[in-house]
């Protein structure tokens, strides 16, 4: 799933953090720097799927999602696509790990 816009964009020093927790350029304007971050962890920790931003100033930004057909199965061999399983995602279960950052990927 592709999403794009024509708006400001962003730059590159704030795309690498995007999915960074508690980064935010929001900062005493009601954000948490928490929304991208839960957003990526739900795509590839629980879906199984990848997410990739593009985004150049004055141009806009564009989110690719790539998801499986079928999420992959909990560590118990149960669907990770309940509410039940998501909630417990969030407070720590035995699913496999997120990919990491792309700030904290070599390279």
């Amino acid at each position: 799933m592709r999403v794009q816009d024509n708006g400001a964009g962003m730059g590159e020093d704030v795309r690498r953090r995007l999915f960074e927790p508690f980064f935010t350029t929001k900062m005493g304007q009601g954000g948490s720097g928490l929304g991208m971050h839960i957003v990526y962890n739900i795509v590839t920790g629980i879906l199984g799927g990848a997410i990739a931003v593009a985004s150049t100033r004055g141009e806009g930004t564009t989110v690719t999602l790539t998801l499986p057909l079928v999420a992959p199965k909990a560590a118990d061999g149960s669907a990770t696509t309940s509410p039940t399983v998501a909630r417990a995602a969030a407070i720590g279960s035995p699913f496999p790990e997120p990919a990491p950052l792309p700030s904290e990927r070599p390279g």
